[in-house]
């Protein structure tokens, strides 16, 4: 087996500020983050962004949990950072940074994802739609209130499918 690494950069304009966008992001992931990009296959999933270093990104239903990795770096309202598998199981190890930036009336988010495992052309081209879909789904629910997560349509608007 040979270690790769995947570099995946994503970005979006919300038109709101960065405090609106940070409080959809964090205290609302459940209302924009959903199918497919669930460890869990259960109706009532939700997802919690904790805001302690070393707390695990968690997703649940009922008593089923799992985790996405552990909270690495935190910045009130300007990066939020986790490390683990991000879903990709067996010996995979990476870290996903979410940005925040005033720009202009806006807020651009920026995500960025590098994993190191043994990963097919065909998985990063997978994390790279799944991220530029994830920042649509809280583009719209920041902007229009339209919920496509998991306590939402749970499925990707029409925008990006």
């Amino acid at each position: 087996m040979s270690v790769t690494t995947m570099h995946v950069t994503q970005s979006v304009r919300i038109t709101a500020s960065r405090e609106a966008v940070w409080r959809a992001f964090r205290e609302h992931a459940s209302q924009w983050w959903g199918a497919p990009y669930s460890l869990l296959d259960a109706d009532g999933t939700e997802i919690e962004m904790p805001m302690e270093i070393g707390a695990p990104i968690i997703e649940h239903s009922g008593s089923h949990r799992a985790a996405w990795g552990i909270l690495t770096e935190v910045d009130h309202e300007r990066v939020y950072a986790w490390t683990g598998n991000m879903g990709m199981g067996g010996a995979s190890w990476g870290t996903v940074t979410y940005e925040f930036a005033d720009e202009d009336e806006s807020t651009r988010v920026t995500v960025v994802h590098a994993q190191m495992a043994e990963i097919p052309d065909q998985v990063v081209a997978g994390y790279d739609a799944g991220w530029r879909d994830l920042n649509e789904r809280l583009r719209l629910f920041v902007e229009e209130g339209e919920t496509y997560g998991f306590t939402g349509k749970n499925t990707a608007p029409p925008s990006v499918s």
